[in-house]
């Protein structure tokens, strides 16, 4: 899954200019609730409807740009929420290290990173922007078929 947002540069640019960050996740486990469920190690919610993945360790993050590439690998002894999948919210990776939107909005709607929990990082590493300041943003994801 990849992502692009646009999002202002900072206080010392015109408010007109806009920064571009590409950043991008590996899913190792299925975004399928069902099939992360079946996961013997995995949490499985029934309340909240997600599934916890806690067996895709070689899940990562990693930012194209701004700058040069960037990959943000997990945590050895960090935190094992890998993944949430959740069938009706934007994918969730880590303890809230990547999150590609809340509250059913488009993708980047109160979109944040928030890394070193789970992933490598420091916060906003990844994406440059806190929650609710991401503005425009396209997500693509590929799977194998």
């Amino acid at each position: 899954m990849c992502a692009a947002l646009v999002r202002p540069c900072g206080a010392d640019t015109l408010p007109r200019l806009s920064c571009c960050f590409c950043l991008c996740s590996q899913a190792e486990g299925s975004w399928s609730k069902e099939r992360c469920c079946a996961v013997q190690r995995n949490v499985c919610s029934s309340g909240y409807s997600y599934c916890l993945d806690r067996t895709s360790s070689s899940d990562y993050l990693y930012r194209l740009s701004p700058g040069e590439p960037e990959r943000y690998e997990t945590i050895p002894g960090g935190n094992t929420a890998y993944q949430y999948v959740y069938p009706t919210a934007w994918p969730l990776f880590g303890l809230n290290d990547l999150t590609i939107g809340y509250n059913n909005g488009p993708p980047g709607t109160n979109g944040y990173c928030d890394q070193g929990t789970t992933y490598r990082g420091s916060p906003n590493a990844a994406c440059g922007g806190d929650i609710g300041t991401w503005g425009h943003t396209d997500l693509e994801v590929w799977r194998l078929l």
